[in-house]
């Protein structure tokens, strides 16, 4: 199974919406969202089709970050309101060094009789509140985040509600330094051996950043599947413009994406075929710029379907 975990940013909700329509199985799919802005229209709409299509989804009820390092009172009864009209959300955790045992407990208390995950980020539990936890009988998911859970912690954890999100993707300072391709991860492997799914943080990274202005340099960011290895490497479309004062942003888009369309055609058994592709494809042939969000909505897309299916076989 694959998580792929992601902010409740726009973009990334509007990549959740565009998977139920991408032609896969998505059975294996689970998406994790942290939400990190104050209005939760965006993810009413993202919550609605995702039951409508039976597509699970998991919500992180007490996230930390941009707009909500301090949740009110009226998003949480907001967010509660939402998942109690979607049985297929299922209510997270993140358990971090600032959540107490008291918290785990009202958790529990408020989210009876249904399914429940725990993202770990780093628990100050001490091991016998730990060891409560992750023996909870409603929790049907433990997903570990990147370099945050302590081997004992880990190793704590049931097999098989055990999921490890990993962060390969190699962030740079400005969208000018990336260049090239390079390894991403082999994880959809192995991991079934120890887990009961893997994850990742997509070709976005766990780093989060709210955006910003216009970029000096576009650049787009597609995973492929190497033929000699069956490894999953990742390449970093350019941009020719990549100076502030060099060209504007919809021609720097259009560059990059000309280069991605291109590597898609001479690669087809690298990068496959999906909905994201296409539309990349449809941008480049009409001149049109669909607007950075679109942009980073359509790489998430390309990664999930490619996640799948390497998964499923097909690629």
């Amino acid at each position: 199974m694959y998580f792929p975990y992601m902010y409740g940013r726009r973009s990334e909700l509007l990549a959740v919406r565009a998977m139920l329509s991408a032609g896969r199985n998505l059975e294996p799919l689970i998406p994790v969202i942290e939400p990190v802005n104050l209005d939760i229209s965006d993810l009413s709409r993202c919550l609605a089709l995702c039951e409508e299509a039976g597509q699970r989804i998991a919500i992180v009820t007490n996230p930390n970050l941009h707009q909500l390092r301090q949740t009110s009172q009226q998003w949480q009864n907001g967010v509660k309101a939402l998942l109690e009209a979607y049985p297929t959300a299922i209510p997270t955790l993140k358990c971090s060094p600032h959540t107490t045992a008291t918290n785990v407990s009202a958790f529990f208390r408020s989210m009876a009789a249904r399914d429940v995950a725990i993202t770990h980020a780093g628990s100050a539990l001490d091991q016998a509140d730990f060891t409560t936890m992750v023996r909870h009988p409603t929790v049907r998911f433990h997903i570990a985040l990147a370099n945050m859970v302590p081997s004992t912690q880990l190793t704590a954890i049931p097999r098989n509600k055990r999921v490890v999100v990993t962060d390969p993707f190699s962030r740079q300072a400005r969208n000018a330094d990336y260049d090239g391709m390079e390894f991403f991860s082999d994880a959809y492997k192995n991991f079934a051996r120890a887990n009961i799914g893997f994850g990742d943080f997509m070709c976005i990274g766990s780093n989060f950043q709210p955006g910003g202005g216009a970029p000096a340099a576009v650049v787009i960011h597609a995973v492929f599947k190497a033929r000699n290895s069956g490894d999953i490497w990742i390449e970093h479309f350019l941009s020719d413009d990549v100076e502030r004062d060099q060209g504007d942003t919809p021609n720097k888009f259009l560059q990059a994406a000309r280069k991605l369309v291109q590597a898609v055609r001479h690669r087809p058994r690298e990068f496959g075929s999906n909905p994201a592709l296409t539309a990349y494809a449809a941008h480049v042939q009409n001149g049109h710029f669909p607007q950075l969000g679109k942009n980073k909505e359509l790489q998430m897309v390309h990664h999930m379907c490619l996640m799948l299916d390497v998964l499923s076989g097909a690629l």
